[in-house]
């Protein structure tokens, strides 16, 4: 195996990420006063983010099984995310049509959960639909800076920062895991790069919240 792309590698930035994950968090508690309503909903999925990690790692610790907490994340994180785009993306969208979404999506992981994938199992099907749902709102939230004819300070707008991020994390999620583990299922050594590489957009995830909740954003 490489020498970069190791078992020890992987460790830190894990052990990195872990800690990161507080960064945001105690960024929006400061800036708390002051935050937009945009700005207060990443606040809340950063907090979500930390809780999920750290709370699957102790029950990790103590009972094995931690999978049953994705199942509670991913409705959560896509609530979250939607109360974004639907106030955002609303010159593209009807709200009736965003209503629809969050209900066939909520849905969709309560059947996935019941008959599909039960609590001992990841969502891999939930995250999967998740996954492509944000990356369309993402490219969506593109097409609607470039059809404005006004100029928008970008470096001063949370949610290009957020947007960003998201659009970069969860597509190197389909890519690396949907494309690397199912078609390079016995090369152990690419799934074990896939891994790393995830755990780096994890990072940056984080970092684009980080800065989401720092800019502060036009009047």
């Amino acid at each position: 195996m490489s020498e970069i792309f190791n078992e020890s590698t992987l460790d830190v930035i894990v052990r990195a990420y872990a800690w990161y994950l507080f960064a945001p968090v105690i960024l929006g508690l400061v800036y708390r006063n002051r935050l937009n309503r945009t700005q207060k909903i990443i606040f809340y999925v950063a907090i979500l983010s930390a809780l999920n990690y750290w709370l699957g790692y102790f029950i990790a610790k103590m009972f094995k099984n931690n999978l049953w907490v994705y199942h509670l994340y991913v409705p959560l994180l896509f609530y979250f995310t939607w109360k974004i785009y639907s106030q955002e993306l609303k010159s593209l969208f009807s709200v009736t049509f965003f209503r629809v979404i969050l209900v066939i999506a909520i849905g969709f992981f309560v059947v996935n959960t019941v008959f599909w994938q039960p609590l001992e199992q990841l969502p891999t099907y939930a995250i999967f639909s998740m996954c492509m749902v944000f990356i369309i709102w993402c490219v969506s939230y593109y097409y609607s800076l470039l059809k404005q004819t006004q100029y928008r300070s970008l470096e001063r707008e949370p949610l290009f920062w957020f947007n960003t991020g998201v659009l970069l994390y969860y597509s190197s999620t389909i890519l690396l895991f949907l494309l690397v583990f199912n078609i390079l299922k016995a090369n152990t050594e690419a799934n074990f790069i896939a891994s790393i590489m995830n755990a780096l957009f994890n990072l940056v995830l984080v970092t684009a919240y980080l800065i989401s909740l720092w800019v502060r954003p036009p009047q």
